[in-house]
């Protein structure tokens, strides 16, 4: 399952260079405009009545995945009643053509993870992950 995973993965990529999807600069900032662009416009066309929200979260971990950095993990978003609030008006926001409140979303909950990962991986004696 893995190599057909990492198959599909290399396609992917390779798709979406050749489309120009990916801006010439790769960044963290490019790649988090990028994955904000994607989730944010499958979830306004909504184009399934079920797994909507699953799709939009697999397309912003696609876009991640080819960050200079790719996570090592696969990222969502809060869904406490304060995420859930932050993320209603990022998307509000992306409505009016203003995505800058869903990358920084995307970016805090980034950072969020890999300093999660960070004090496990202290707690363990092993190298953090963040310098």
């Amino acid at each position: 399952m893995e190599g057909l995973a990492g198959r599909v993965n290399e396609k992917i990529g390779a798709a979406l260079y050749d489309a120009g999807l990916f801006p010439g600069r790769e960044t963290w900032r490019s790649f988090l405009h990028i994955s904000a662009m994607w989730s944010h416009g499958l979830a306004q066309i909504h184009p399934f009545p079920d797994f909507n929200g699953r799709l939009s979260r697999i397309m912003m971990n696609t876009a991640l995945h080819y960050a200079p950095v790719g996570p090592p993990f696969f990222l969502s978003l809060r869904s406490d009643k304060k995420g859930r609030h932050r993320y209603l008006r990022a998307m509000q926001a992306g409505d009016k053509g203003d995505l800058r409140p869903l990358e920084t979303l995307i970016g805090m909950s980034l950072i969020e993870r890999f300093e999660a990962l960070d004090q496990q991986l202290r707690l363990a004696n092993l190298e953090p992950f963040l310098a």
